[in-house]
């Protein structure tokens, strides 16, 4: 006999991480080159190659270098670096957004399947609970009839507990 039959939600829950991962390896090429660019641009070592072409372009700002490392650092600094290296951020950037993405889906599809997990549970309670006062209700009326029966015979019931014949 079963008092309630579960419907499983037809979410299986998957790891963000590794979809994100899989997705990075089946990119394109460009997306691939992006990231791993993108990768080397967020260290400090970057940061203090940065500092030295900008102290390098100031010492030519103030003559104390060649004009001509000075036009080279400009040029390194304003276009190659902020051209090239704003779309190639740009890029991860958006990589890494399509993971929060994946993640915050996992999570809300996770939390309707909770949700439906728990509506299951609390159904399936609510059917224990009538079942459990069928059965006590079965019991009341038993006892009332075995106590009905046991007054016709002539018993005598002391406190509930037992019953002797009477003489």
């Amino acid at each position: 006999m079963t008092l309630f039959q579960y419907q499983p939600h037809p979410h299986e829950t998957r790891n963000p991480n590794l979809l994100h991962e899989a997705e990075i390896a089946v990119a394109a090429f460009n997306q691939r080159l992006a990231f791993k660019l993108a990768g080397l641009v967020d260290s400090m070592w970057t940061t203090y190659i940065f500092t030295c072409i900008s102290f390098a372009g100031l010492l030519g700002l103030l003559g104390w270098l060649n004009p001509f490392i000075f036009l080279l650092m400009t040029w390194l600094s304003q276009q190659f670096l902020q051209l090239v290296y704003l779309p190639i951020i740009t890029v991860k950037q958006g990589i890494q957004e399509r993971k929060v993405y994946l993640q915050v889906e996992e999570s809300y599809k996770n939390t309707i399947m909770m949700q439906h997990n728990l509506k299951q549970i609390a159904d399936h309670l609510v059917e224990q609970d009538k079942e459990l006062i069928r059965q006590s209700q079965m019991i009341a009326e038993l006892s009332t009839a075995v106590m009905e029966l046991l007054e016709q015979r002539d018993y005598i019931v002391c406190d509930g507990d037992n019953a002797l014949p009477e003489r």
